[in-house]
């Protein structure tokens, strides 16, 4: 899914994570960190950062000390991951549906 310019950046946040989901016990992928995020979205690392806080705070997001793919600078080093809740992804399922629907 293709992550549009003008949609607020929670929005981006939510569809990001929705793309790159936290599978089983395996390692998480890079694009779930706050780097990889910052890397894909090209946004500020503290509104990020302030964002991401306020997706946890409203239990869209959770945030999960894993190890993490093509990480090689860390040197298997844990850092947090963040994936969608429940919530979360219904919000992310609900903004797909919202996009696909032809504008009246």
């Amino acid at each position: 899914m293709r992550l549009n310019s003008k949609r607020p950046v929670r929005e981006k946040i939510v569809l990001h994570l929705r793309e790159h989901p936290i599978r089983d016990e395996r390692p998480a992928p890079f694009e779930c960190t706050q780097r990889g995020m910052r890397d894909v979205l090209n946004v500020d690392k503290s509104y990020l950062c302030e964002q991401l806080l306020r997706l946890q705070a409203e239990g869209i997001v959770e945030v999960q000390v894993r190890a993490i793919e093509r990480d090689r600078r860390r040197c298997g080093r844990k850092v947090g991951a963040y994936s969608l809740t429940l919530k979360g992804r219904k919000l992310a399922d609900m903004i797909v549906l919202q996009q696909t629907q032809p504008s009246t």
